[in-house]
């Protein structure tokens, strides 16, 4: 999954097991629920492995990242990019205040929590239908929506931004009453971190060095360096890397590339050259992550209503898995 600084809808939804996505941040909210098994999530300087039934919310320009945990099946989790403009009356704590704890436990957490998160999955998923009244809450149990497993379609139409905007108040309406929040004492767009970061992200498919990164920051290779070494505990090739993988993954799962193409795409030199990286990261050849998506949906769960169509440089999936382009 591919989760950039300027993201380009108001919402997104993505349903899969745990996986390492690098420290990055965005613009809109991040919010995760672990459906199953186990999850690990930074948000800021803190580290938590999460377990069922937890939650992470990571408000506007906070660095975050996703790990899988050591010795344990990653688990399942939904999560939810969405923008604060959806957000209301909110808008204003989630950009001038930041959680003193970013994470709810599942015992402590309202059963309206699940009921707005799988509220939006649905919003993405099935488009239009009628919202609830963001004020009632809802009978324990009573609303399950999405499953743990459903893919909403990220690259498809737009969902109900209506409905998304009143569950993702509601999903704030309780998390704030067991995640205080404090006042952001400094705006950090002017960190070299973040500026770094964003950097990164808009250009990682280019080829990048300290020297040709320091110039465009216009600060010395030793500064960047140290950044990376002592904010990112990474090294610049790890990091885009890391980078590449993640889009290349989110590609595989969401679109009906060619390898070659995906290879082409995230910035590697050649397809042998992402064929290794990608075996020795993630452990599974390209191959098999394409044929495993078909596998757990058939052609009738990939109807979009719409052929694959990448007139405007964003990836669509095609309408079955039977025009899955061969993997050469």
């Amino acid at each position: 999954m591919k989760l950039y600084e300027e993201q380009p809808a108001s919402f997104r939804v993505v349903e899969q097991t745990s996986y390492n996505f690098q420290l990055h941040f965005h613009e809109h909210i991040e919010i995760i629920c672990v459906r199953s098994g186990k999850a690990g999530v930074q948000i800021g300087n803190e580290r938590r492995v999460l377990s069922a039934g937890d939650y992470s919310v990571a408000f506007p320009n906070v660095i975050h990242a996703l790990f899988v945990p050591q010795d344990a099946e990653p688990g399942m989790i939904t999560v939810i990019v969405i923008s604060p403009a959806l957000s209301g009356s909110y808008r204003r704590v989630l950009t001038e205040t930041t959680p003193a704890n970013p994470f709810i436990t599942a015992d402590i957490a309202d059963p309206d929590l699940l009921y707005a998160v799988n509220g939006i999955v649905r919003a993405k998923r099935d488009g239009p239908h009628p919202a609830p009244d963001a004020g009632a809450a809802a009978e324990p149990g009573s609303h399950n929506g999405g499953s743990a497993g459903d893919t909403a379609d990220e690259g498809g139409a737009a969902g109900d931004e209506e409905a998304a905007g009143v569950y993702l108040r509601l999903f704030l309406m309780r998390a704030l009453r067991v995640m205080p929040v404090v006042p952001l004492k400094e705006r950090i767009q002017s960190d070299l971190t973040h500026r770094l970061l964003i950097y990164l992200q808009k250009n990682y498919m280019e080829s990048i060095s300290l020297e040709s990164l320091a110039k465009a920051l216009h600060v010395s290779k030793y500064q960047i360096s140290r950044v990376m070494s002592s904010q990112l505990n990474t090294s610049l090739p790890v990091y885009l890397n890391e980078i590449r993988l993640a889009y290349s993954m989110e590609l595989l799962m969401t679109t009906d590339y060619l390898v070659s193409d995906i290879s082409e795409r995230c910035g590697f030199k050649s397809e042998r050259t992402f064929h290794r990286a990608f075996r020795a990261h993630f452990g599974i050849e390209p191959r098999k992550v394409r044929q495993n998506r078909c596998a757990n949906n058939p052609p009738a769960a990939h109807a979009s209503g719409a052929a694959n169509d990448c007139s405007d440089g964003v990836a669509k999936p095609s309408d079955t898995c039977g025009e899955v382009s061969p993997c050469s």
